[in-house]
């Protein structure tokens, strides 16, 4: 219950405070406007615009955090909020707005303690529950435990439209297939869409259109679906929609809007060879003195690279310090990179004097959101939206005078694969407008001066000068119902790549370089492989992403450039004298596979041996053969510092019973005499970080699991989801829990999501009602075997006695002992066998949405389960609140008119509205699973009492 001193407190919050809280500036006019608009417009509703148009260098990053004030002071704000940048390293600066509030946030930040009150009451959060949930999610997978955890609470995600596009249409990259439904329910509700540099992607705005309409017309009432703002710089058709522009821009950007950026337009003529002339304009800067911070931008990762190689290989490789900023990097080496000094004095207000000058090579991932100032500019041919971006690096702030510019074209014999005509016909345009000067042809790229001219284009002819991606397919209504079968795909279901780019499949694969024993053997996994990759599964920061096609073409031997926009180009022989091996990565151990380049799929995380070379300091170098770095401890211990997941080290541990020791305690000491022993700086660091691990009854079980003299594993990690492992009933394995305890828990969990989320009261009823029968299944005495380590004798005696029955145990009792005697075939669980598929018949209900939640709630039955014969079939029983259960477990869900019933709920419900309710109940299940056992059931109402819900089996 919300109480006065909560309201009194959650009244104080000011936009300004809280915007100079988190950034330490004040905020821009037209931030406090916007936020204004946004927050006081409407008490019914917030007042978002369909269309923001802010020049380069605004602040529209910042957008993140009005939304999240929004979110503090307005009862019907969005709970999420999705930032789109599809630019894989931008993605990542863009994300550092939202890390930082998180953070601050979590540390409990007294100038934020207002804005902290305030968002606490105003989305109902209880004083258990976080404040802020944050997830970055690029390239082709992102992090591999990402995941929305809750549906109430308020939460940041800031990625590209390949990772949050799949996930919106049910085929998340990188997320297993059972989870997908999860994200694409929470993603079309109550949530806020962000797309900036919206101009390039008009296939994926075309999708974000339609499932909208979806939304807003499918049978199930909220009053916040999904909202869609197209957010740019270069602004095209506007008719229609609402829009919010800059205004009358304060001092701060007035200057940067008002400067002067003439710019050299260079003779094609004179451009034979783009590396050598590009070296020789540079080289021509830096001698004449008068520039500190030298740039160059490219259309391709590979012309990058040869323009930095040939200057620091030329004779001014000793004038000055250089840099090379392309996409395709890991990014904690980004991260590195971008804390050299020569780096941090590229800022706009870096205030850093080096003894030499910096010359930064880039690609167009500097294009968006970078905070990097060049006093001498020098760029390739490109589309007009594409060179106003790029010119928002040159003078930003508008305080420099002297600056240098000078675009560079080249004579083309055919179309160019990046940007197609549009380059040339940008070229003749600027020509026709330009002032002819002693050096040749100027046109000025100042803001002001530039959109005076743009000004004067119709619509047409603006389109033809600016890059554009394909408008794909629409997003038709089969189509989304075809996708909404995520257990069951159909044979003609469409490539989602068409719906998010316009075009097939572009997705990237994710390369991570790992130290491997050196009898590694790419055609024979060994389990020391398989168990290293599992223990120490790869995380974001070591993770480097390239498109499909070139990840082939490295892997076949061969070289294939990448441009930092969507675009394929042409492979070309290395001249290697074989490929490279990969080690496709999987949550699931026995996944984990050697792959032939031909079987790479989008979303893949590839390993490869650090000896296959490809990467450098700089990032994506496929003509590198020199080892790379192994950074997977290096990137852990970035990201999470002490808060350790999993480390990889074999140890020897004797455990003896007599010693009087605990086993974290033997453990311990085990590490510090490894450490004492001399075997190297990275077995102590590995042993330092281990000895940090929480000393929690999880940890303890999974130390005394591996048992005896042998070599283990020691790990942890959080709590094994299902949407981490492949097998659905992972979860029931943790902690001893009884099953009425359990149901009651997830039924009380439901109903309060459910009612928090503001659904009607028959739909928390029927969510509650699901959540106290989604388990019952367990009480089969197959299940119940494998709950008590085999132990078939006490599964026996607990059959008929409600009290007794588990909905979660153990595998093995501690130390590893399997109990009782050998199990009969006929009494055994086998793989695939589905309990929630008999709860369905257990349960007896009528109504089809709780029958469909029930069965559902671990990701199968959309719209099949697994087909597996039950060879024994018997009757399970199990009595819950005085109401008794029974049916048989040859339940033949499949042949009972399953797809037929999915169908009708889709109508019902709507193809997202259906996929929202079931995440609601899963959701409440996996927090709980993760209560019982870490032993903190918190923060749930009376089910008897209050608002309440009666529960009964004849809805």
């Amino acid at each position: 219950m919300r109480t006065g001193e909560q309201r009194r407190d959650a009244g104080r919050v000011r936009f300004e405070d809280f915007f100079s809280a988190v950034t330490g500036n004040t905020p821009f006019d037209w931030q406090r406007r916007l936020a204004d608009q946004v927050t006081q417009n409407d008490p019914a509703r917030v007042s978002w615009p369909d269309l923001i148009e802010l020049p380069t260098s605004a602040g529209k990053t910042s957008i993140q955090l009005i939304a999240a004030y929004a979110l503090a002071v307005h009862p019907n704000a969005h709970r999420r909020i999705v930032y789109v940048i599809d630019r894989r390293t931008v993605a990542d600066d863009a994300y550092e707005t939202a890390h930082i509030l998180r953070e601050r946030l979590r540390r409990g930040d007294p100038a934020l303690a207002p804005f902290a009150a305030s968002l606490r009451y105003n989305v109902g959060l209880k004083s258990t529950e976080p404040l802020l949930e944050t997830h970055l999610l690029r390239g082709g997978l992102g992090e591999p435990l990402a995941r929305l955890r809750s549906p109430i609470a308020p939460t940041i995600l800031v990625g590209t439209v390949d990772q949050l596009g799949s996930r919106l249409l049910f085929r998340g990259y990188g997320v297993s297939e059972r989870m997908r439904p999860v994200a694409a329910g929470l993603l079309a509700y109550d949530t806020l869409w962000i797309v900036d540099e919206a101009h390039l992607s008009p296939a994926f705005l075309d999708t974000l259109r339609a499932v909208r309409a979806s939304v807003l017309a499918s049978p199930l009432p909220h009053d916040r679906p999904l909202h869609l703002i197209e957010m740019t710089a270069t602004p095209r058709k506007r008719a229609g929609r609402t829009v919010f522009a800059l205004g009358r821009p304060d001092d701060r950007i007035a200057q940067r809007i008002s400067c002067s950026k003439p710019a050299l337009i260079r003779d094609p003529i004179q451009t034979r060879d783009l590396v050598a002339a590009f070296a020789a304009l540079v080289e021509e800067a830096l001698g004449s003195k008068s520039f500190r911070r030298l740039g160059v931008i490219v259309n391709r990762v590979g012309l990058a690279r040869e323009i930095f190689d040939a200057l620091r290989k030329g004779g001014s490789k000793d004038s000055a310090d250089y840099l090379l900023f392309i996409g395709p990097i890991r990014p904690y080496d980004r991260k590195l990179l971008y804390e050299r000094s020569a780096a941090v004095s590229l800022k706009a207000q870096s205030h850093e004097r080096r003894a030499h000058p910096v010359v930064a090579i880039c690609t167009q991932t500097i294009e968006v959101g970078a905070d990097i100032d060049f006093d001498a500019l020098f760029v390739q041919a490109a589309p007009l939206d594409a060179l106003r971006q790029r010119f928002g690096r040159h003078n930003r702030l508008g305080s420099s005078n002297g600056t240098l510019a000078i675009i560079v074209p080249e004579l083309l014999e055919k179309v160019e694969p990046i940007y197609g005509d549009a380059t040339q016909r940008t070229i003749r345009w600027l020509c026709s407008v330009a002032q002819r000067a002693s050096s040749g042809q100027k046109v000025d790229f100042g803001i002001a001066a530039m959109d005076d001219v743009v000004g004067r284009l119709s619509p047409q002819e603006l389109e033809a000068l600016c890059s554009s991606g394909p408008l794909g397919e629409p997003l038709h209504v089969q189509h989304a119902r075809n996708l909404a079968r995520s257990t069951s795909p159909c044979i003609d279901e469409p490539d989602v790549s068409i719906f998010l780019h316009g075009e097939p499949a572009r997705a990237d694969v994710q390369l991570v370089w790992r130290e491997l024993p050196k009898d590694y053997d790419i055609g024979r996994l060994s389990e020391e492989v398989k168990d290293d990759l599992s223990a120490a599964p790869p995380c974001a920061g070591e993770m480097l992403s390239i498109p499909v096609y070139a990840a082939r073409s490295f892997l076949e031997g061969e070289k294939a450039d990448v441009a930092d926009v969507p675009a394929e180009l042409e492979s070309t022989r290395q001249g290697r004298r074989h490929g490279v091996k990969a080690i496709r990565w999987s949550p699931d151990k026995d996944q984990i596979a050697a792959v032939e380049p031909d079987q790479i799929r989008p979303g893949d995380t590839l390993v490869l041996p650090l000896s296959a070379g490809g990467s450098d300091e700089f990032g994506w170098s496929p003509d590198r053969m020199d080892s790379v770095s192994d950074l997977s401890l290096a990137a852990y211990f970035a990201k999470n510092g002490d808060r350790v997941r999993a480390a990889r080290m074999r140890v020897l541990v004797a455990f003896d019973p007599e010693d009087g020791r605990t086993v974290t305690e033997r453990v311990d000491d085990a590490l510090t005499n490894k450490c004492e022993s001399g075997d190297g700086l990275l077995e102590r660091e590995i042993a330092r970080v281990l000895m940090q691990v929480p000393k929690d009854q999880r940890t303890i079980q999974l130390i005394q699991a591996a048992g005896g003299n042998e070599h283990a594993w020691v790990t942890w990690r959080e709590s094994v989801r299902d949407d981490e492992d492949p097998n659905a009933d992972a979860s029931s394995f943790t902690v001893r829990v009884g099953l009425t305890d359990h149901l009651e828990h997830v039924a009380a969990r439901a109903l309060d999501l459910a009612q928090r989320c503001g659904l009607l009261k028959e739909l928390c009823e029927k969510l509650s009602l699901a959540g106290l029968l989604h388990d019952l299944g367990k009480a089969d005495v197959r299940f119940q075997t494998v709950l008590r380590g085999g132990d078939l004798i006490g599964a026996l005696r607990a059959e008929g006695q409600t009290e007794n029955l588990l909905a979660k145990g153990l595998r093995r009792f501690a130390g590893g002992v399997q109990r009782s005697v050998a199990v009969p075939m006929s009494e055994r669980w086998f793989p695939g066998m589905r309990h929630e598929a008999i709860s369905v018949a257990m349960a007896g209900v009528q109504d089809p949405l709780v029958r469909h939640l029930i069965g559902s709630h671990h990701g199968f039955g959309r719209p099949t389960f697994p087909t597996i014969e039950d060879a024994a079939p018997r009757t399970v029983r199990a009595r819950i609140n005085g109401v008794a259960y029974e049916a048989s477990s040859d339940h033949h869900l499949n042949a009972s008119g399953w797809d037929e019933q999915f169908a009708a709920l889709l109508d019902d419900y709507g193809i997202w509205g259906l996929a929202y309710l079931e995440a609601i109940l899963r959701l409440a299940d996996h927090r709980c699973s993760r209560e019982e056992e870490s032993g903190s059931v918190l923060g749930l109402p009376e089910r008897d009492g209050g608002n309440s819900c009666s529960l009964s089996s004849t809805v």
